[in-house]
């Protein structure tokens, strides 16, 4: 082991598994960023903990999960899904349908009943710090910026949370910056943007954590035209980053991003299918496929 300014680390550079606090990491970042020889091994540490979307992807496997809330109030009923690598997946259903519910599951906020959820075959809910660092989130009202911080310091707080090594925290924040249209904005207060501006942020934020698996729910709620296709605009670009999770009742994001379909309707998962079945069956837009899920819920009933 080889202390370096009051950090200990192994001597060819390999971390043990991270569970040190947000204040220690970022510690180690700036310490690790002094050395070409450090950043290196930081970095080689950093791929072999998975925590860099372009080095690993991950498969979610959800297995008749159930979910109910006291009093006898059901959220969700036998429900098994999968998400691949790199594979874009949309989950359906109105407000109170459930969505919200198995995202919280897979995160391990609300433990389910029953079932099982598996990334790439290991057991969540057994491991619950493992979807803590595979899965980023971006929740309804862009929850993961803090509106008394400028945009720029929104990405530096968010990578040092997320142990991004320091070496190339600076480059990819300029990267994110420029993709997703905020470079401008770079120095102002997070609360002085627009809605469509702020969630364009949290998903910059959730793209820098580097995971190689995301969850958005309801990206688009609240957002006017222009934001809601800026938005569409940044997730079609970064789609195949990593594997994407998402829920929402939008039918036209849903059709224009989505690559597998699941429809939950009163906690139960009552159809699913491809881009490629929708369009055989002559889905061509999504007004068309919100007629098919509504009629697909009424027959459900």
């Amino acid at each position: 082991m080889i202390a370096k300014e009051g950090i200990t680390l192994p001597r060819d550079g390999y971390t043990r598994h991270d569970t040190r606090n947000s204040r220690t990491r970022a510690a180690t970042c700036r310490t690790l960023d002094t050395s070409p020889c450090w950043r290196v091994r930081y970095l080689r540490a950093d791929i072999l903990r998975c925590s860099v979307g372009p080095f690993a992807f991950m498969q979610l496997n959800i297995q008749h999960l159930t979910k109910v809330y006291p009093p006898n109030t059901l959220a969700l009923e036998d429900v098994s899904l999968e998400v691949a690598e790199r594979e874009l997946v949309v989950i359906l259903g109105q407000n109170g349908a459930g969505k919200t519910t198995l995202l919280n599951c897979v995160l391990g906020l609300v433990k389910p009943d029953r079932g099982k959820i598996l990334a790439d075959g290991q057991d969540i809910l057994a491991k619950p710090g493992l979807a803590r660092r595979q899965i980023a989130v971006v929740f309804e009202e862009a929850s993961n910026i803090y509106g008394y911080m400028t945009v720029e310091e929104n990405l530096l707080h968010s990578g040092l949370l997320n142990a991004v090594p320091a070496f190339y925290l600076r480059e990819k924040i300029d990267r994110l910056l420029g993709e997703f249209g905020l470079y401008e904005k770079r120095h102002v207060l997070a609360h002085m943007l627009s809605r469509g501006m702020k969630q364009k942020l949290a998903l910059a934020a959730a793209f820098l954590k580097g995971a190689p698996m995301l969850f958005l729910d309801e990206p688009t709620l609240g957002l006017d035209v222009d934001a809601k296709a800026q938005v569409i605009d940044v997730l079609l670009h970064n789609k195949t980053a990593c594997s994407i999770l998402l829920t929402t009742h939008d039918m036209h994001l849903a059709h224009v991003l989505g690559d597998r379909f699941y429809l939950i309707h009163r906690g139960r998962l009552v159809w699913s299918g491809t881009k490629d079945a929708l369009r055989a069956s002559g889905i061509a837009d999504g007004r068309d496929l919100e007629e098919m899920m509504r009629a697909i819920a009424r027959t459900s009933c």
